[in-house]
């Protein structure tokens, strides 16, 4: 960048000394122009280019463009005023590069980690939107791991920023940099060992995906629906409209029932106790009769009744139905 300032400096030092303009009156007349051609830029994005992308179906580049527009804006800013100070040769122009480049490394990195949550914000919603079988669902990357991508690539993208202004202000190799926040991370890792272990096992949830939003599992005696699956842990409403948390790590860890997979459908099997004495037919009768009422339970397989224990006050008996959606079991499941 500096080269190239050299060289407009010098197109700049020729004319202004051709014509007899002193030093200070270019510098100001070339941060007038920046500060023109600033305001022109954006007023062509604002009037024009915004409405191309208007035309479009997705809102994808207006948002792209509305995330590029303030930076783009000063950029011209600061290549100008580099231009002018560079120009009069102020005493410490070299620190005044510095600064700049630091703005502008901070800048760029905010640009392309917006627009990279950008992208992937509208992949998710797109995902989301999108009507697919169970099969498919889990065939591809589970919306529920954008947000996490979002975040780590954000970081990423922080962290090369911090050690390239490092580089700048202290001559620093990046090597050894990288080598240092290894050490400090293995040492943080140590003293925080389960913070890690439950943020590692909730990024192999979401890229396994044993099981997502909305899903009905069973963890430990634990039954009921998930209803966010964060980095730290897993929330779970059960049937009594509890919310449970749990570490992912314990998710990751412990044998999880997914009552959804391999579909939807799920046998349910409850047992009933009458009086000795009932009539055995007549009990069996009542409880299909009941279960083929419910618009909810399969005909086929047809509903099911067996005699099963003779109890210390009860028949037992053991009515088996397969019900079209987990949702409607109130129950454990199978």
């Amino acid at each position: 960048m500096s080269d190239a300032i050299t060289k407009i400096v010098n197109i700049i030092a020729e004319y202004a000394y051709t014509n007899g303009y002193p030093k200070w009156a270019a510098a100001i007349f070339i941060i007038i122009l920046s500060v023109f051609l600033a305001t022109v830029t954006r007023f062509i994005i604002d009037r024009y280019i915004s409405r191309l992308t208007k035309l479009t179906q997705t809102e994808i580049d207006d948002e792209i463009l509305d995330a590029v527009k303030a930076p783009i804006y000063y950029l011209i800013l600061l290549v100008g005023f580099l231009i002018a100070i560079n120009y009069i040769q102020i005493p410490y122009y070299d620190y005044f590069v510095i600064i700049v480049s630091i703005i502008l490394i901070i800048i760029a990195a905010q640009v392309i980690s917006k627009t990279i949550e950008i992208v992937l914000t509208e992949f998710s919603m797109r995902m989301s939107s999108k009507e697919v079988s169970d099969d498919e669902r889990r065939s591809t990357i589970d919306i529920e791991a954008i947000p996490f991508i979002i975040r780590i690539t954000k970081l990423s993208i922080f962290i090369i920023a911090f050690l390239i202004i490092t580089k700048i202000l202290f001559n620093i190799d990046i090597n050894s940099i990288v080598v240092g926040l290894g050490l400090f991370s293995i040492g943080i890792g140590f003293a925080a060992k389960d913070t890690f272990a439950n943020l590692f096992a909730g990024f192999f949830i979401l890229l396994d995906r044993p099981f997502v939003r909305g899903e009905r599992i069973e963890i430990q005696n634990y039954v009921g629906d998930v209803i966010d699956i964060g980095l730290r842990t897993t929330k779970i409403k059960t049937l009594t409209d509890k919310v449970v948390i749990v570490p992912n790590a314990l998710m990751v860890s412990d044998i999880v029932v997914n009552y959804v997979l391999p579909r939807k459908k799920v046998q349910l099997r409850e047992i009933y106790g009458v009086a000795y004495g009932s009539d055995i037919d007549k009990v069996m009768e009542v409880l299909l009769e009941a279960a083929d009422e419910c618009d909810y339970i399969y005909k086929k397989p047809k509903p099911e009744v067996y005699f099963v224990k003779f109890n210390d006050y009860s028949l037992d008996f053991e009515l088996r139905i397969w019900l079209k959606d987990y949702h409607e079991n109130k129950g454990r499941g199978a």
